[in-house]
């Protein structure tokens, strides 16, 4: 056999997730080109697999074992770039093996455990690790089975909101996207966005604020002011006298607390002042609106202008 044919058998391994026999296929591949970093790389990859198979095979179907899982791939990544190897076609195979592994295992836990026994930890970490994939399809079906923990990871609106605009409904992920980034924008993982606003804003930020945190406060207020966010959910009486008592808490911060935080309590400022103004079906709307538009004003007098000019 040629060594095109069998370095496809090797990867062809890999996906199977038939690590030994991957690791058997690469070491002959070696004997015949030492020097080949795509060989190195699949020996590599599929010796570190081989060496943990047993204990992923010995762990309990189901929640144990996707989180073993989901530990080992943050181990490979990270001892793999260590090892400076390329991103090879045998890493992609591997990770694609392993996070499909992940996903059959995510629904063992739903058939046999249900929806209160999944740690919204758990479900956060596989669905970024199938969007940093580019497996949208996947990653917004864990997404959707899991539906409600959002309460528990305000990480996973973020990533229903990029799974929402990346699969065409483009209204939808915006509408998610301003949601999540009214709830905590800290919870945004800068890495895995790709939903063309959203990253564009990015781009265009990330020149100004070194800070990551900063930059994660700053995007929504750009959004807001370029008129990406322009709807809003329907909020409930609830959910909007709490972001009144939010503002009011924020208001008596700002006045105690500046330097560092200053920056941060204005930025949410900003955000909750527009969903109030957004927010046209409150019965107290008016006076609402009025408060939320004087102390919008007093953070940054053209701001709401600036907005309205584009809306």
């Amino acid at each position: 056999m040629d060594s095109d044919r069998k370095f496809e058998e090797a990867i062809r391994y890999l996906l199977e997730g038939e690590f030994e026999h991957a690791k058997k296929t690469f070491d002959s591949l070696l004997e015949s080109d030492p020097e080949n970093p795509e060989f190195t790389s699949g020996f590599y990859t599929s010796s570190f697999w081989d060496n943990r198979v047993d204990r992923i095979h010995h762990s309990n179907e189901g929640r144990e074992r996707t989180s073993l899982l989901l530990d080992f791939l943050k181990e490979f990544e990270t001892v793999y770039e260590k090892k400076d190897f390329p991103k090879s076609v045998s890493y992609r195979a591997a990770k694609d093996s392993v996070l499909k592994e992940s996903a059959d295992q995510f629904r063992i836990i739903l058939r046999k455990e249900g929806l209160q026994s999944l740690p919204a930890s758990t479900v956060s970490e596989l669905a970024y690790r199938l969007l940093m994939e580019n497996d949208v399809e996947s990653a917004a079906e864990i997404l959707r089975d899991s539906a409600g923990l959002e309460r528990f990871s305000p990480e996973l609106l973020f990533f229903r909101a990029e799974c929402a605009y990346l699969s065409g409904n483009e209204s939808q992920g915006l509408l998610l996207y301003r949601d999540a980034f009214l709830k905590d924008p800290s919870s945004l993982r800068l890495d895995c966005i790709k939903s063309e606003p959203i990253s564009k804003a990015l781009e265009a930020l990330s020149g100004e604020f070194r800070d990551k945190n900063d930059l994660k406060e700053a995007i929504p207020v750009y959004c807001l002011e370029k008129g990406i966010f322009r709807e809003i959910r329907k909020m409930s009486e609830k959910e909007i006298d709490q972001l009144r008592q939010e503002l009011s808490r924020l208001k008596d911060s700002l006045s105690l607390r500046k330097g560092i935080h200053e920056f941060k309590i204005k930025c949410r400022m900003i955000q909750i002042c527009c969903a109030l103004l957004d927010s046209r079906t409150s019965l107290y709307y008016a006076e609402t609106a009025q408060e939320a538009k004087r102390i919008l004003d007093s953070l940054d007098p053209g701001f709401y202008q600036r907005r309205s000019g584009r809306n």
